[in-house]
């Protein structure tokens, strides 16, 4: 079997299947299985190997039924660096890269910045500023396991040396965590789904972790959390960055504004996405 007749029936299967991107994810899976992409078919349109058949097909049939084509890969793209990702942990999306920039601008060339990354599941944001940042201190947290293990799989293949890793409740706030160094710089893309909106999501999304969603009745749980336990510690001259849902930023700005003026920040979409404070 030819290999551009092994990837048209991949793609047919996902057009039936109702996947919405059939031909992004057909083309992710077949260069993930066969190391072609569909571009080069014409040059390169061999006889395809049986195992890499069924391998490729079981694959279809996964996104078919729901599971996200970032898990079946097990990694994705995340500002210029690729990590692991897999059940358990949240998806990085582009979106967040936004944090990323917002953390960059205030950090510049500092060095002996003590960055703290709230909730950070698969250790995007954090990972990504260590490698920018090599003379800046990083300590990623988050409450699940799972997502850590996968933070833990991050960091060791970006080796960042500049970040600790740690399980833990950001609900205990700074004054929990065995340390007298006050954060610099707080980050955070806590979940913010409010629950009730759940059953709605995308069925893509309802595949990650609930932990990492729910941000309960309001989707604004943790937000408090933030406002009352962490920015108070926030050092002078500091900076801290939340990401947060459609319709949240103006409630999320009231809440840290006890702590220093908030302002509210834009995605790359125009949603009203982040909320920054600086001290």
């Amino acid at each position: 079997m030819k290999l551009s007749d092994v990837c048209d029936a991949g793609l047919k299967a996902l057009k039936v299947g109702g996947v919405e991107d059939a031909s992004f994810d057909c083309s992710c899976l077949f260069y993930d299985v066969f190391g072609v992409k569909r571009a080069e078919l014409f040059l390169r349109d061999g006889e395809a190997r049986q195992d890499k058949i069924d391998e490729f097909v079981s694959k279809i049939n996964m996104r078919v039924h729901g599971r996200p084509l970032q898990y079946i890969l097990g990694k994705w793209d995340f500002y210029d660096m690729t990590f692991f990702v897999g059940e358990g942990v949240l998806i990085p999306r582009p979106e967040t890269e936004t944090l990323v920039e917002l953390a960059l601008a205030h950090i510049g060339e500092r060095k002996g910045l003590r960055v703290f990354d709230l909730c950070t599941g698969s250790g995007c944001i954090g990972l990504t500023l260590a490698k920018k940042c090599p003379d800046c201190d990083f300590t990623l947290l988050d409450i699940s396991p799972e997502a850590l293990s996968y933070a833990e799989k991050n960091r060791a293949a970006c080796a960042a040396e500049n970040v600790r890793i740690a399980e833990y409740d950001i609900r205990l706030g700074f004054e929990g965590l065995d340390t007298d160094d006050r954060p610099d710089v707080i980050l955070s893309n806590p979940p913010y789904v409010p629950s009730g909106e759940l059953p709605g999501l995308q069925r893509e999304v309802r595949r990650e972790p609930l932990l990492a969603l729910d941000g309960g009745e309001s989707g604004l749980d943790l937000y408090p959390v933030i406002a009352e336990k962490w920015l108070p510690w926030l050092s002078d001259g500091g900076f801290a960055a939340v990401e947060c849902g459609e319709g949240q930023a103006e409630t999320i700005a009231s809440l840290f504004s006890p702590c220093a003026d908030a302002e509210i920040v834009a995605d790359v979409f125009g949603t009203e996405r982040f909320v920054t404070l600086r001290k």
